[in-house]
């Protein structure tokens, strides 16, 4: 009779330890859900390429920069000037479920709401719904990772991505409302150059229909920033001046802006910086600072 009350404690409490572990099962997030987790923004810092090179392409998912090498996938550009992304590298912060069939050569990605297939090696996508879309790119397997076109995919899954070839970066959101959200991240076409509104500590001021105005007004400038030389130390900083640098070697010549970063170096707290213009092919800068423990170093960029 004992045994029995032993065994009959002893069931119970297992019965009930599983009880407590299936509360606590992990459940994938719904799409809503991940949505409202975005993270702030986050940017990997600039880093300068050599001159005549292309920089690497940056991917940006719901405002935040994805890591991207080897394991992930690198993105690149068709020979059509389509931007292909990896699959993996876009799938696990969108919360994509991904499906692969091997006989058919066949990719499936679905976000709980909206579905796009793949065939590998076709000019077109299929919907949920099953209507079939032609489109330029083709799907393909390169370093046995899986590459799709990041327009096609994100229009399927109704969402947005916008793509910079000047600066090869490109911005996805899972959703129009989330691009509105953080359309302050995503960078403006001012002139021939493409410029976010913030790096770092420095914020770039832009000029609205900056291109009518120069129609009739050249003293207008495109952009400007100001920088604070008391925050050299600040991780910011060279974020941010490193920036500058990426934004003005668009289209100026590597001695142009040399030339401006090396002026910009003499400024300094108490150290004003008289105004001083750099002259290019299509456009001109100005540096200048104030003195003061909230000096700030000015550039402005205009066009000839």
């Amino acid at each position: 009779m004992q045994k029995i009350l032993v065994y009959v404690i002893v069931l119970t409490t297992l019965t009930a330890a599983l009880s407590a572990c299936s509360v606590f099962k992990k459940e994938e997030p719904s799409a809503a859900v991940i949505e409202d987790v975005i993270p702030p923004y986050q940017e990997i810092p600039y880093v300068e390429v050599p001159a005549g090179e292309d920089p690497p392409i940056k991917l940006f998912v719901n405002t935040t920069q994805i890591p991207l090498n080897e394991d992930t996938g690198i993105p690149f550009v068709d020979e059509l000037g389509n931007l292909m992304v990896p699959v993996r590298a876009i799938s696990e912060p969108l919360g994509l479920k991904v499906d692969w069939s091997e006989p058919a050569q066949t990719v499936k990605l679905s976000n709980g709401r909206n579905e796009v297939s793949y065939v590998i090696g076709e000019n077109e996508y299929k919907l949920g719904d099953g209507k079939t879309i032609a489109m330029q790119a083709k799907a393909v397997i390169l370093e046995k990772r899986t590459y799709v076109p990041v327009y096609s995919s994100m229009s399927a899954l109704d969402g947005t991505s916008d793509w910079y070839p000047t600066t090869r970066e490109a911005y996805i959101f899972s959703s129009p409302a989330m691009h509105d959200k953080y359309k302050n991240t995503i960078p403006k076409i001012i002139g021939d150059f493409t410029v976010k509104e913030s790096y770092g500590n420095i914020g770039f001021q832009l000029q609205a229909d900056a291109e009518e105005r120069y129609k009739t007004n050249k003293t207008n400038a495109l952009f400007f920033a100001n920088i604070a030389p008391s925050d050299r130390d600040n991780a910011n900083y060279t974020l941010g001046v490193n920036a500058l640098r990426g934004i003005l070697r668009q289209n100026l010549s590597e001695r142009t802006v040399d030339d401006v970063t090396a002026y910009m170096r003499g400024a300094g707290v108490g150290k004003e910086l008289a105004l001083k213009t750099f002259t290019d092919n299509k456009y001109n800068v100005t540096v200048k600072s104030s003195t003061g423990s909230n000096a700030y170093i000015t550039v402005n960029v205009y066009a000839n």
